[in-house]
């Protein structure tokens, strides 16, 4: 994963519950480099749950907000982000993600994203306007390509794949994360509210992407 090794970031993609945010939390675990979830990053700076802005909102004003946050973070350098299920069916995000980064596909059968999504207890609208193997069938042709492929079917968190399309030769390995403390610019902004995970200072406030630590 050469592009990754000069600073650049690997998005998570794929369909909902294929696993996109836990993985990638394993990952910045084992690397120490910052997560972001886009999906809990909107919330946080909205201060509404994701199913909220498609009720009230609408889904035009929610792909906006993606498409900002998506932009934002192509230039963030080495990070991991776990892409909302729809990122990539707008083409211009595709490009964005392909041109900027590395694309990681995390594959899921309809069946066992449906065991996950009900087991997970959270809302989500996509689903609320029709079947699930239907939104799975429509978008399938969006998550195919990318510079790898992982089928998360029978897999845990922390368990590696027995086999992915196409080899992973991932150069990151396990190391410690440094003891730092660091502290942001003052003020109220709202990247103050979003989930960067490994991103905080010394009082346990997020911080905004100005504030982070070059890794």
């Amino acid at each position: 994963m050469r592009r990754n090794a000069e600073g650049k970031p690997v998005y998570l993609g794929g369909f909902m519950a294929s696993g996109k945010t836990s993985v990638g939390r394993e990952l910045s675990r084992l690397t120490g480099y910052p997560f972001l979830d886009m999906d809990e990053a909107i919330e946080m700076r909205t201060g509404m749950a994701v199913w909220e802005i498609f009720a009230e909102l609408k889904e035009p004003a929610f792909r906006d907000l993606e498409r900002k946050l998506l932009g934002e973070i192509a230039s963030l350098g080495r990070c991991i982000a776990a892409l909302g299920g729809g990122v990539l069916v707008d083409g211009k995000n595709r490009r964005l993600v392909e041109e900027s980064g590395t694309l990681v596909i995390l594959g899921v059968k309809p069946e066992t994203a449906g065991k996950r999504a009900k087991s997970h207890g959270v809302r989500r609208p996509m689903l609320e306007k029709g079947d699930l193997e239907a939104l799975w069938s429509l978008r399938r042709p969006f998550y195919e390509g990318g510079a790898f492929r992982v089928e998360t079917d029978s897999l845990t968190p922390g368990r590696p794949p027995k086999k992915s399309a196409k080899p992973w030769p991932c150069p990151w390995r396990p190391r410690p994360r440094p003891r730092r403390s660091w502290r942001g610019p003052g003020g109220g902004s709202s990247w103050e509210r979003a989930s960067w995970d490994t991103c905080r200072n010394t009082s346990g406030r997020r911080l905004p992407p100005s504030s982070w630590p070059t890794p």
